[in-house]
């Protein structure tokens, strides 16, 4: 079944525990991941994700999807920053010595031209392509796709890609040109175009 952004999120609002946990499996590590280029302490990270999180599952209603590219993305990443600065208001200054630096990095989260909204696409990006990637197991066989993972994904060389799989490296780029051919495919109307290469 092809599982696009938009029924996800409906699925959601409509407390299906199933689809929550899907969600969460692949959003939770990538807001995590994220917030570890900040200067925050562990537990302050888990409670943000957290936070976030709980918000998308209890307002995913509130998302309308405008048509454009992107759309669920930028609503994400605008709702990451209104936490994150909410968090910042209710800390003491004395508790974070890189408060300025971390404020500084939420004002560029708040500019959808900034190169901190850059770095939050980029991780939501390689989010769907995960997603993408788990439907297209019926199109690929399982080796095609784990030269894409190696090659493109974890951003392996080539050439260590084939000594790895045991393949030529003429079969490295056959495989990564076939799959994000379908990847451009399956991700039109979720991604302005697919960042990993």
């Amino acid at each position: 079944m092809h599982t696009t952004h938009y029924s996800l999120l409906t699925k959601l609002t409509d407390n299906h525990p199933q689809t929550w946990q899907e969600f969460s499996l692949v959003y939770k590590p990538m807001i995590s991941n994220w917030l570890k280029s900040y200067p925050l302490q562990a537990a302050d990270i888990e409670d943000l994700t957290q936070e976030i999180m709980l918000f998308v599952l209890e307002n995913g209603d509130s998302f309308e999807h405008n048509g454009r590219i992107g759309a669920f993305r930028n609503w994400l990443r605008s709702v990451t920053f209104n936490i994150c600065r909410n968090y910042l208001r209710k800390t003491k200054p004395q508790t974070h010595e890189n408060l300025t630096h971390l404020t500084l990095l939420l004002e560029q989260l708040e500019d959808p031209q900034s190169n901190q909204s850059y770095l939050f696409n980029l991780a939501h990006d390689r989010v769907i392509v995960q997603i993408l990637l788990k439907n297209l197991v019926e199109h690929f066989q399982a080796e095609t796709i784990e030269i894409f993972k190696l090659h493109v994904i974890d951003e392996m060389s080539a050439a260590d890609t084939a000594v790895k799989m045991n393949v030529s490296v003429a079969s490295v780029h056959v495989a990564k040109s076939r799959v994000l051919r379908r990847l451009r495919q399956d991700a039109e109307g979720w991604l302005d175009e697919l960042h990993l290469v």
